[in-house]
C-alpha cells in the first residue's frame, strides 16, 4: 500500500497539463499585443467531428478552484464542418476547461487552455481529448505548452512507479519496495527541480504561479514552498494563482515539521465538542480521511496494526473525516473496525480544518509529540510502524 495515492495525484496533474505540446499542424501563428486590446479570438478544428458544440468553462477569478458551468462564465461555439470559432473580451489571462457535445452523446469535459487577448488556435479530437489536443497562439498558452512538454515525461515516470507498486503489492517483495522507494525519490527530485527552474525563469508570468500552486497542492515536494513563492514578482503574487499559492504556502508553514500543530475543536459522532489539546498523548497521529476515499480506507489496516502495537506505550490516533454524510462516516468506521477517536464537522471538503491544515489530497497524516509539535507527516503504509519503532523501541 506504500504510495498508493501517488498515481492518482500524478494522473490529476497529467489531466491538467495534457495538451498543447505539438503545434506543428496549426500553421503560422500570429500573436496580438494584449496591451492594446482586450479582445480574444479562438479558432479551432475537431478532426473527427463534423457538427456539434464546443464549450469553454472559465474559472471564477474570485474562486479559482471552482469551474463555473452555468451563467455568464460559459461560452460556446458551434462546430460546422469540423471547425469552430469564438470571440469576445477578456480582462486578463484566464484558464478555461474545454468541453464538447456531438451526435447526441453525453457532454464531455476535457483539457484546459489559457485564454489571453489575441488569437488562440486549437486542434483536437473528440476521442481521447486529453491526448489529442493542441493549443497555441498567445504567450501564456505557449509558455504553458512548454511547461507541459517538460513535465509529461515525469508524469509517465510517476505513473510507472505507481503501477509497479501495485504489482509488487501482490508479491510483497521488500527488495522491490526498496528499489521503488529509491526510484520515487529520484522522480520527485527531478520534478522539484523542473518546477523550481520553471518558476525561476518565468517569475513574471501567471503560468509560473499556476504551475507552482498546482504542484504544491497535489504533491508533497521537498523544495521550500516559501522559496519558490518568493521567486514570483509582486504583480504575479497578486494574481488569483499567486494568491492561491500564497494560501498553500501559509498552510505549509503552519504544518511543517517542527511547527506547533494548529489548534482546533471538532465534534465527535455524538456532537460532543473535542479540543485537540485534550487528545494529546506521548505521540498522536492526526489522520485526515473520508469514507468515500479508497486510498484512505486501504491505509486503515496499517493504522490499526500500529494502534494495537503501540496504544499501551503512549501512542494514539485521532481520525479527522472530511465526510458530509454521517451515516456513511459511521458505517466506514464500523466496517474498518476503527477504535480510536473520530471527529468531523460533516462539512466535507468545505470544512475549515481542511484549509487550516492545507489538506488538498487525502489520506494525509501528521505525527505530534506530547506538546503538539509536528515531528513527522505522511507516514503511509509501514512507514508509521517504522517511525514508532524508532521513537518507542
Amino acid at each position: 500500500m506504500k504510495k498508493l495515492f501517488l498515481g492518482i495525484v500524478v494522473y490529476t496533474l497529467l489531466i491538467s497539463c495534457k495538451n498543447s505540446t505539438n503545434a506543428s499542424n496549426l500553421g503560422n501563428v500570429t500573436v496580438h499585443d494584449s496591451s492594446k486590446t482586450n479582445q480574444f479570438v479562438i479558432k479551432g478544428k475537431v478532426t473527427d467531428v463534423d457538427t456539434g458544440w464546443i464549450y469553454f468553462f472559465f474559472e471564477d477569478t474570485l474562486n479559482p478552484l471552482k469551474v463555473i458551468t452555468t451563467g455568464q462564465k460559459k461560452d460556446s461555439a458551434r462546430i460546422m464542418k469540423g471547425a469552430f470559432s469564438l470571440s469576445g473580451s477578456i480582462k486578463s489571462t484566464t484558464k478555461a476547461s474545454v468541453g464538447i457535445k456531438y451526435n447526441n452523446r453525453d457532454f464531455e469535459i476535457g483539457p484546459v487552455v489559457f485564454i489571453d487577448p489575441g488569437i488562440t488556435y486549437i486542434e483536437m479530437a473528440s476521442k481521447n481529448m486529453h491526448k489529442n489536443f493542441v493549443a497555441t497562439g498567445t504567450p501564456p498558452q505557449d509558455l504553458y505548452a512548454g511547461y507541459c512538454a517538460q513535465t509529461q515525461p515525469l508524469h509517465a515516470e510517476g505513473n510507472n512507479i505507481y503501477a509497479a507498486r501495485l504489482r509488487n503489492k501482490k508479491k510483497a517483495s521488500q527488495k522491490v519496495t526498496n528499489s521503488l522507494d529509491v526510484a520515487e525519490e529520484g522522480y520527485r527530485k527531478k520534478y522539484d527541480s523542473t518546477v523550481f527552474n520553471f518558476v525561476k525563469k518565468n517569475p513574471n508570468s501567471i503560468i509560473a504561479a499556476y504551475a507552482a500552486s498546482e504542484y504544491f497542492i497535489f504533491m508533497s515536494p521537498k523544495i521550500s514552498a516559501v522559496e519558490v513563492y518568493e521567486l514570483l514578482t509582486d504583480s504575479v503574487k497578486n494574481t488569483v494563482y499567486g494568491k492561491l499559492f500564497a494560501e498553500k504556502t501559509d498552510a505549509i508553514r503552519r504544518t511543517s515539521i517542527g511547527a506547533l500543530a494548529p489548534g482546533f475543536t471538532l465534534p465527535d459522532k455524538n456532537k460532543k465538542q473535542i479540543a485537540l489539546t485534550s487528545l494529546l498523548t506521548e505521540y498522536t497521529l492526526l489522520d485526515f480521511w473520508a469514507s468515500w476515499c479508497g486510498p484512505c480506507r486501504a491505509e486503515n489496516p496499517y493504522l490499526l496494526k500500529a494502534h494495537n502495537q503501540y496504544k499501551n506505550k503512549g501512542f494514539s490516533i485521532v481520525g479527522i473525516s472530511l465526510d458530509n454524510n454521517k451515516a456513511a462516516w459511521i458505517k466506514a468506521m464500523t466496517e474498518d473496525k476503527l477504535p480510536w477517536q473520530q471527529l468531523s464537522d460533516l462539512k466535507g471538503t468545505e470544512s475549515p480544518i481542511k484549509k487550516l491544515y492545507g489538506i488538498t489530497v487525502i489520506p494525509r497524516n501528521f505525527l505530534l509529540d506530547k506538546q503538539g509539535n509536528i515531528i513527522a507527516q505522511d507516514l503511509k503504509g509501514d512507514k508509521l510502524e517504522i517511525k514508532l519503532k524508532e521513537l518507542m523501541p
